[in-house]
């Protein structure tokens, strides 16, 4: 005869029944269509990455004709580095290259007497860029000197963590 209340002590070997049963049995037919799989959103993504490590504002991002809206159109829909970069996975080489991409913009680029032929922005290494020196591929130093930039150097370049 089972008790009413329940024991402070575990029995010495397992129930022969189990203590509940199923509401219902399973059932042999899919409940509905298969739900498709989550989406992600690339672009959000790495807007959310840059608005919380501060690297830029999100008026100046929402703003195409800002160098920071520039810079974010090319770093998520332009940017040929090939594979492309993931957020969560490239955080660092995404903030990089897009702050290299705002500095490119903010100074005139187009103008500049080196490093508009294609080095900069292009699908290569940002640390092969024109006047761009890496340690451990990140940024440590920028050598633009005698190159006819026009502009203010953005305040984004301070997110170059490594600059000596």
């Amino acid at each position: 005869q089972p008790s009413s209340q329940p024991s402070l002590k575990p029995t010495s070997s397992p129930s022969s029944s189990p203590s509940y049963s199923p509401s219902s049995p399973p059932s042999n037919q899919p409940t509905s269509e298969p739900s498709s799989a989550p989406s992600f959103d690339r672009v959000t993504a790495i807007k959310d990455l840059l608005l919380l490590l501060s690297v830029s504002s999100e008026d100046a991002l929402d703003d195409g004709s800002s160098s920071q809206g520039k810079a974010f159109l090319w770093v998520t829909s332009e940017d040929p580095i090939e594979p492309q970069l993931q957020p969560g996975v490239d955080d660092a080489k995404i903030i990089q290259r897009y702050v290299l991409a705002v500095l490119y913009y903010a100074t005139n680029g187009k103008g500049w007497d080196r490093g508009n032929n294609g080095t900069w922005l292009a699908s290569s290494n940002e640390c092969d860029w024109y006047g761009v020196t890496c340690s451990n591929s990140m940024v440590t130093s920028l050598w633009l000197f005698s190159n006819n930039l026009s502009g203010t150097i953005p305040s984004e370049v301070g997110s170059l963590t490594n600059l000596a």
